[in-house]
Order: structure tokens, then sequence, then C-alpha cells
């Protein structure tokens, strides 16, 4: 019974689960911002976490002190990560748009053939 005392009673393991949670805020901001969002809430969320990560607000520099990393390092991380979901986003797009570019000019050269 003793052992389980001195765990809840030890600082530092509360330390480190308050630690936890507030770079779990962080992440989940990082996973919100860089979604595929569709639905009209997620894009709200999209873009607020975005704000909120490139912002610098005393929020975030409040969570982060709290998560116990550098605002400008978890800012510069996230706009990091931001642009390269968007420029492997926008790949796919422009590769979508081939894709279909070539299949209606295939479709138009078959239906040309066939008059």
């Amino acid at each position: 019974m003793d052992n389980n005392r001195e765990y809840f009673d030890d600082d530092y393991n509360y330390s480190n689960e308050i630690r936890s949670v507030w770079r779990a805020v962080i992440l989940q901001a990082i996973c919100d911002a860089t979604s595929y969002a569709v639905r009209t809430e997620s894009k709200i969320e999209k873009y607020n976490a975005r704000e909120w990560l490139i912002g610098m607000s005393e929020e975030f520099k409040m969570v982060c002190s709290m998560a116990e990393y550098c605002p400008y390092y978890v800012r510069k991380k996230a706009m990091a990560r931001i642009k390269k979901v968007a420029d492997e986003h926008r790949a796919k797009e422009e590769n979508g748009k081939n894709i279909k570019k070539k299949t209606a000019l295939k479709q138009k050269v078959q239906l040309s053939q066939a008059i």
C-alpha cells in the first residue's frame, strides 16, 4: 500500500503526466491542421488549428510551456508539416486531374476512331 502512495505523491510522475497531456493538445492541433477535411465543421477546425499553431497567441505559448516545448520550435515544425501535407495533397489532386484528362482524351480518341 505504501508503494502506491509514494507513486501518487511523486511530483515527478505527476509532472510527466501533465506534460504528456499538453503535448497531446499540440499533437491534436497538428493533426487537425493537416487533415483532409471535407465537412464544413472539420474545415473550420482545420483553419482554427492552423491559426492557433502559427499565430503565436498567449494561449499557444502557455500550452507549449506546459508541454515543455519552445513555442518557436513547435511553430516551425508545425508550419513545415502543414506545408508538406498541403504539397502532397496538391500533388494528389493534380495527379487525379491528369488521370481524368487522359481518360477523357482516350475516350475522345476512341469515339473519333469509332466514327
